[in-house]
C-alpha cells in the first residue's frame, strides 16, 4: 500500500472542484498516481479530477479490452451469468417477461446481459461504444446493438419498457448526459435498472483508499445512494429504491480482477490466496464490495 501513501500536501495545494450532482463543493480526498479523486461535503459523489482527456479514455479502454479486466469476462461469462440471471429475477417485480417486455441495455459491452434477457423473453436492444465489443455482439443480436452514445441518438425500436444502465454510470465523464436520454426512452411508467458502486457503503468509508473501486481514468465519478438518489429525483423519476449487491463470483475470478481494482489490497491477499486449497479458488461465494443496485420508475 506504499504506493498510494502520500507525502504531507499543504491544503492550499489540493484541488476543490463542484459537484455535478449538487453544486456542492468537492475538495480533493486523496491522490492516486497522477489524478485526484474529490469528494462531494454534501452529497458524497467522488469524482475524478482532473477528467481525463478523451484520447486517454479512448486508449486505457482499448488497452483493457485487448488485456485488462475486460478481456477476462469470457472467461468466467457462464459463471457471470448467474449475476444477470439475479438481475432478470428483480425485473420480473416491475414487468411481465411473458408480455415480451423492450429493454434496451446501455453499455451492454459483448451482449452476454442481452443473452439472459432474451433467453427471460425479452425483445432486446444494446447500446455500446466500444468498437470489438459491438461486433461481438451484433454476432449474436443482428441489428439490434449500436455503437453510439445514448445522447443525441435516434433508436426508432423505442420507446422501452426497461432500460439498464449496469455498472456504467461510474465510467461517465457527465452522469446526467447519460442518465436524462435514458429516462426519455422509457415509456410512462417504465423501469430504469442501474448498478454502481456507492460510496455511503460501509466498505467504501472503511476502506477509505484502498476500497477496489477507487480506480482512475476507469471510474470517473463514484456515487453514494443520495448522490444518485438527487440525480434521479431531478429527472422526476418515482419509487426510487436502493439496495445492497451481493454478486456470487468465483474465488479466483474477484482475486484476478483486483488486478485492477485493489491492486494493493490484493498484494496483501496474496499469500492467503496462494495458501488456499484449489477447491477453494474454483468456489463461487457471496461477495460484497460496497455496490448498489437501483430502480426508479417513469411517472405515467
Amino acid at each position: 500500500m506504499a504506493a498510494l501513501t502520500e507525502a504531507a500536501v499543504h491544503p492550499s495545494t489540493r484541488p476543490v472542484a463542484t459537484c455535478v450532482i449538487c453544486g456542492g463543493p468537492q475538495p480533493a480526498a486523496f491522490k492516486m498516481g497522477q489524478y485526484w479523486y474529490c469528494r462531494c461535503t454534501r452529497c458524497r459523489l467522488t469524482s475524478n479530477y482532473p477528467i481525463p482527456d478523451p484520447d486517454t479514455i479512448e486508449a486505457h479502454y482499448k488497452r483493457k479490452f485487448q488485456a485488462g479486466n475486460y478481456a477476462m469476462f469470457p472467461a468466467f461469462a457462464l459463471q457471470y451469468r448467474r449475476i444477470y440471471e439475479d438481475y432478470v429475477r428483480r425485473l420480473s417485480a416491475f414487468v411481465d417477461f411473458r408480455t415480451h417486455p423492450k429493454i434496451l441495455d446501455v453499455g451492454c459491452f459483448t451482449g452476454e446481459f442481452l443473452s439472459v434477457l432474451k433467453d427471460a423473453g425479452a425483445d432486446v436492444y444494446g447500446l455500446e461504444l466500444q468498437e470489438e465489443a459491438v461486433q461481438i455482439a451484433n454476432q449474436r443480436f443482428p441489428g439490434r446493438v449500436f455503437q453510439a452514445r445514448v445522447e443525441g441518438t435516434e433508436f426508432p425500436q423505442g420507446p422501452y419498457d426497461v432500460v439498464t444502465i449496469m455498472q456504467v454510470i461510474e465510467h461517465v465523464t457527465d452522469p446526467r448526459a447519460l442518465v436524462e436520454p435514458c429516462v426519455k426512452l422509457l415509456k410512462p411508467g417504465g423501469i430504469l435498472m442501474l448498478q454502481t458502486p456507492n460510496t455511503g457503503s460501509f466498505l467504501c468509508r472503511a476502506l477509505g483508499r484502498y476500497w477496489p473501486p477507487y480506480a482512475p481514468v476507469e471510474h470517473l465519478n463514484l456515487f453514494s445512494a443520495r448522490s444518485l438518489e438527487m440525480l434521479l429525483s431531478s429527472l422526476r423519476l418515482k419509487e426510487i429504491q436502493v439496495h445492497n449487491h451481493w454478486k456470487t463470483l468465483p474465488v479466483e475470478y474477484v482475486y484476478q480482477m483486483m488486478q485492477n481494482y485493489g491492486p494493493d489490497l490484493r498484494r496483501l491477499l496474496t499469500p492467503l490466496y496462494k495458501l488456499s486449497p484449489a477447491f477453494i479458488r474454483n468456489s463461487a461465494l457471496p461477495f460484497y464490495v460496497g455496490e448498489m443496485l437501483v430502480t426508479a420508475r417513469k411517472p405515467e
